[in-house]
């Protein structure tokens, strides 16, 4: 289990993203229903308490 630290470092995020020896290709928003907002493929961080 990561830590909130951990979870919103850049690094971490990318390792999350991204395995091991695989480029690093950003991923296009997908495009959602007209009139509701685009749901991202990953959660936002945790909020630091």
């Amino acid at each position: 289990m990561m830590t909130t630290r951990d979870s919103i470092h850049p690094y971490a995020a990318v390792q999350q993203q991204n395995p091991p020896g695989e480029p690093h290709e950003p991923v296009p928003p997908q495009p959602g229903e007209p009139g509701e907002p685009t749901v991202p493929d990953q959660p936002p961080p945790a909020p630091v308490v």
